[in-house]
């Protein structure tokens, strides 16, 4: 397919924990991170021009009675959409402005810790849609 073909189908692009290095190169995984204040860099490739959604899924190790973070994307506060307690982990998603997307080849995604503990990140995906899109 041509990228034209692509660009307006739904993705997600996630980090890693785990990235291809090159004999003896010094690597260090992104992921998991810990703090208070994260930041990560995420490309997402090129938009499509027509509207989209963005959402970003943030897996978090779970700790007990800690408030949601914040999250924001090129300096844009995200809104909170959910936040999900499981097995050991915890998925907090939130919508991303597709106006803070524009003109950015890499995107920096900031999770920020509102209680006293630190945040462990274990897991950060942002996808992309269109309106038809929506998850149930």
């Amino acid at each position: 397919r041509s990228l034209d073909a692509l660009l307006p189908l739904p993705r997600t692009v996630g980090i890693t924990h785990r990235d291809i290095t090159a004999p003896g190169e010094d690597y260090q995984s992104p992921l998991p991170a810990t703090g208070s204040e994260i930041t990560l860099p995420i490309r997402l490739g090129p938009l499509p021009d027509e509207a989209l959604r963005c959402e970003l899924l943030v897996g978090l190790a779970a700790v007990k009675d800690a408030p949601a973070p914040a999250a924001s994307v090129n300096g844009v506060e995200c809104e909170l959409v959910a936040d999900v307690a499981g097995d050991g982990e915890r998925l907090v998603s939130f919508m991303v402005p597709i106006a803070s997307l524009n003109d950015v080849e890499v995107h920096q995604v900031e999770i920020s810790g509102q209680g006293k503990k630190p945040l462990t990140i274990q897991r950060l995906e942002m996808s992309l849609g269109g309106p038809d899109d929506a998850k149930p």
